[in-house]
């Protein structure tokens, strides 16, 4: 018998034992969730936006959904995203006046350029 009474043909896999994780769970890169330059609350947002994409392929959350996850102000939640888009991690496609924004998840090599990379003086 393996830890907790398991046999060994079930050691190698995770089996939750809490019912509400497996509704899912979001996964952020490390060279984003350790990057000083971005803030903890541009971090959640960024998860935010990865969970929101996985369920459905696509994302497109409104302003102030976000911003009831982020348990922050709408204002906040805004300024996330605006750092997102300056850092390169997301891009917003905006429809118009009442009409939801998509949000694309960009690629990581697509520009953006966390502090390791700046402190290597790979720019600047």
């Amino acid at each position: 018998d393996g830890i907790y009474g398991t046999s060994r043909k079930t050691r190698d896999t995770v089996i939750f034992d809490d019912p509400n994780l497996r509704g899912g769970f979001a996964q952020v890169p490390n060279i984003v969730l350790y990057d000083p330059l971005l803030s903890p609350a541009e971090k959640l947002c960024y998860a935010l936006l990865l969970s929101f994409a996985w369920q459905s392929e696509q994302c497109f959350p409104s302003q102030k959904l976000l911003a009831e996850n982020m348990a922050s102000s709408v204002r906040t939640a805004i300024r996330s995203l605006q750092a997102l888009q300056k850092h390169k991690l997301i891009k917003v496609e905006r429809f118009g006046q009442g009409k939801p924004n998509v949000y694309h998840i960009c690629r990581l090599n697509d520009g953006y350029l966390p502090k390791s990379y700046v402190d290597k003086g790979v720019i600047g």
